[in-house]
């Protein structure tokens, strides 16, 4: 939470909603897309014995909703690196943005369908259900957008208020600001979870209002402290995160490389099913999968996109290049992968969701950690650099031209001829 509320009270509200539809279709319809089609293709090769476990249909969508989420934290990092174009920018942060929310909703919608009737979970059960779900999404995203907004603008109107009751700023009103801030943004969280909606996503539209209504109402010592502090809150969350996923992958390894701590089969609706620690043949079609998914899901929302963009604005093909190929997993696939009841020994019912986490494991640390790197050169290869940044790296390249033309021989100047004096006054009368 902390890092989703950060991203949407940093954000640059107004190219984010001057491309509102079309983040909103990569984020909606390309989440969609990239579910089922690795959801699909994962049930698909596990049903043709092409992995070490064998997944019912909503085990596999459970996989295919949580690694369907992209934040590219490393990405997002190197974009700014590199000043890539704004319009880039804004289309790869604004879908990670919403896109983290609405998979954390899908989430939870198959994995407690995991949980039900065995009779309920047929194949033909779950592809009824994938009909419902967009339901579901819907009422998740209208509940939660709107009780992040209501208590954004509560939030603010006591903020306004206790800036005409004190005047002028006092220390003690600094933290009384910063703690209405603070749980208001508890209270977003929480009391959406209770209302069944989306926590996440009500936090951060909670967050975009109170950027842009409640911080205005604050004092200047409190605004800056608030960036601060959110800031702060959110690059703790992401190394925690980090610390987190090197300690469950070595802990995985080490329980990969223990035969004894390999899970029992498992029988689900006559079906055997077997399961290993590390599904190595399902970790190396990940890879393949994803990239499938992700072209899928940018090249054809970005066609549908461009049908309403006027041809100046219109997403080029190298954006479109970029931005599949910048389609991380991160911290929120991983919080999701380890909320998983990941039993290693004896819980026949919940040993299927230790291959997903060991997988899911395994994909983010290749593709952040081998994969995301060349995004900077893809970028500059492709010419998708912000003007200013080309402009900054041709000045840069100044100082070597003129050390070259140091070497070239170069004449020494001749004194100038002499000026005659000028006449006197004297002379001048004579004459």
């Amino acid at each position: 939470p902390p890092i989703i509320f950060e991203a949407g009270f940093h954000m640059r509200k107004r190219t984010f909603f001057a491309n509102f539809f079309t983040i909103a279709g990569y984020a909606v319809g390309g989440t969609l897309i990239a579910l089922l089609t690795t959801g699909s293709l994962v049930y698909l090769l596990s049903s043709a014995s092409a992995t070490s476990t064998r997944f019912t249909l909503a085990q596999a969508m459970v996989f295919g909703s949580l690694i369907s989420s992209t934040d590219p934290v490393a990405t997002l990092g190197i974009l700014k690196h590199v000043r890539a174009a704004p319009l880039l920018h804004d289309l790869i942060f604004g879908e990670s943005a919403l896109n983290d929310a609405l998979s954390i909703v899908l989430f939870n919608v198959f994995f407690a369908y995991t949980k039900s009737p065995l009779a309920d979970q047929s194949d033909a059960g779950v592809a009824r259900a994938i009909g419902w779900v967009l339901t579901d999404v819907l009422r998740a995203l209208a509940g939660s957008v709107s009780l992040g907004l209501a208590l954004a603008l509560a939030c603010a109107y006591l903020t306004r208020r206790l800036k005409a009751l004190h005047g002028t700023p006092r220390a003690a009103s600094h933290a009384l600001e910063l703690a209405l801030l603070l749980g208001f943004a508890l209270l977003a969280f929480t009391f959406s979870e209770r209302c069944g909606v989306s926590g996440v996503m009500a936090l951060f539209f909670c967050a975009v209002a109170m950027r842009h209504y409640t911080y205005y109402n604050l004092s200047k010592v409190a605004q800056h402290s608030a960036s601060v502090l959110f800031t702060t809150l959110s690059e703790v969350s992401e190394a925690s995160l980090a610390v987190l996923l090197g300690v469950a992958a070595v802990d995985y390894v080490v329980k990969g490389l223990q035969a004894d701590d390999a899970p029992p089969a498992h029988t689900h609706g006559g079906i055997i099913q077997t399961f290993s620690i590390w599904d190595l043949p399902l970790l190396a079609l990940g890879v393949p999968i994803l990239l499938l998914a992700r072209a899928l899901n940018v090249f054809s929302i970005s066609a549908l996109a461009n049908l309403g963009r006027p041809p100046h604005l219109r997403i080029s093909l190298r954006m479109q290049v970029v931005m599949w190929f910048a389609g991380m997993r991160g911290a929120v696939s991983f919080a999701l992968a380890i909320t998983l009841p990941a039993a290693t020994g004896h819980d026949a019912e919940a040993a299927w969701t230790v291959p997903i986490v060991t997988t899911t494991l395994g994909l983010i640390l290749f593709l952040n950690l081998c994969w995301a790197p060349f995004t900077g050169p893809l970028i500059r290869l492709l010419d998708l650099q912000a003007d200013d940044a080309r402009r900054a790296s041709f000045r840069a390249e100044l100082p070597s031209t003129a050390s070259s033309l140091s070497s070239l021989p170069i004449p020494s100047p001749q004194p100038p001829p002499p000026i005659a004096a000028a006449p006197s006054a004297a002379a001048a009368a004579r004459h």
